[in-house]
């Protein structure tokens, strides 16, 4: 059984079952391999058998796909694997919840914070994952998390917007990072998406400021990063697999 061996003969496998795809990478010897992608909705028992057959171990981070994860748990069950579903708490390694019920914090950001926080220590840290949804959060020196916002991400401000309206036609094959003044319908719909998602990252700055916190370090993270890294005037890094530094840290759950 997995549980009785040594340390050095564990394979762990760290899954994010995101809303759209899921990531994931094998760990072995404190050496984690590369992540590869699978869209969610193709995830299957004949998938888990294929990925997890040399697996111990298996640390999962899901939002809100409870019957994938149930599914993996049987799977992992059935194949004698450790299974270990991380969820958000109001305190660990340093870092402290915002919320009053700290399970309601959406695990992928609890990973995104623990993670910044083992990367940059005793820093004010902002943290935006462009993803189905861009979420942000501030992280103080203390490893306080202060709060954050969830807007809609930039594919889905768009794709709303289509739905919510009969006379808008978009060309949605070509969204563009672009925040200039658009001159045609297209082009304002879309740029607007990408000025309203730039618009709150320089509203949390500001914010930040407002309660006298001096931010050391812009994270940004998810698929739309880069767009984002590209477009941003202030100093910030991009870590495209932040989240898996967050999964690192309960490989050895107490």
């Amino acid at each position: 059984m997995a549980e009785k061996l040594a340390l050095e003969d564990i394979m762990i496998a760290l899954i994010d079952i995101g809303n759209s795809r899921t990531k994931y990478c094998f760990y072995e010897n404190e050496i984690r391999g590369t992540i590869n992608y699978i869209p969610t909705n193709l995830l299957s028992e004949l998938c888990f058998e294929k990925i997890l057959n040399k697996v111990n171990r298996i640390v999962v981070a899901s939002v809100g796909h409870e019957e994938i994860s149930s599914k993996l748990a049987l799977h992992c069950s059935k194949a004698n694997i450790d299974y270990y579903s991380v969820k958000s708490e109001k305190t660990k390694n340093g870092v402290t919840s915002a919320y009053t019920k700290p399970e309601k914090l959406g695990v992928d950001r609890w990973l995104t914070l623990l993670a910044s926080a083992k990367l940059y220590p005793n820093k004010n840290i902002l943290i935006i994952d462009a993803g189905t949804a861009t979420t942000i959060d501030l992280l103080d020196v203390t490893g306080k998390h202060l709060g954050g916002w969830i807007l809609a991400g930039i594919n889905t401000l768009l794709t709303s917007l289509i739905k919510s309206t009969n006379k808008v036609q978009v060309d949605t094959e070509n969204n563009i990072a672009n925040i200039k003044f658009g001159t045609d319908t297209t082009e304002n719909v879309n740029n607007a998406c990408w000025a309203a998602t730039m618009g709150i990252i320089q509203q949390a700055v500001t914010e930040a400021k407002n309660i006298d916190v001096e931010i050391d370090r812009i994270i940004l993270t998810g698929g739309h990063a880069e767009d984002i890294e590209n477009l941003l005037e202030d100093p910030c890094i991009r870590i495209d697999d932040l989240i898996f530094y967050g999964l690192e840290i309960y490989t050895h759950p107490a």
